[in-house]
């Protein structure tokens, strides 16, 4: 994903992003947020399309993000995991209403999504 976000490649960055999405709803063994997720599909395809093409939408920090998330994940912490995930909804969130997230530059970073809460 990062090599993706990198070389600025929009379709393989929104293959990926969705692939994550998707790999963390299987991964936590809850069909309820899968099924979800899959109602979402659409509607989170279309809003990551929007934030990937914003300034600071496809940069480091959404790998920043979704790298939160899984060390949280990776070191069995399910209420960090829950802090970076919801840091990562509200940074995009920021991104698509055009405001940077915590003020910062970095509008999908953990860090700076995290203030904000």
């Amino acid at each position: 994903h990062a090599d993706a976000v990198h070389r600025e490649d929009l379709a393989a960055h929104l293959a990926l992003d969705s692939e994550f999405h998707s790999a963390i709803a299987v991964g936590s063994r809850n069909s309820r947020i899968k099924d979800e997720l899959d109602k979402l599909r659409s509607q989170l395809v279309l809003l990551s399309r929007a934030t990937s093409t914003t300034p600071g939408g496809m940069d480091q920090s959404v790998i920043d993000a979704h790298e939160a998330i899984v060390a949280a994940i990776e070191d069995g912490d399910p209420s960090e995991a829950g802090h970076a995930a919801r840091a990562h909804v509200r940074g995009v969130l920021y991104l698509h209403q055009g405001r940077p997230a915590g003020g910062g530059s970095r509008p999908l970073s953990p860090g700076n999504a995290a203030r904000n809460m």
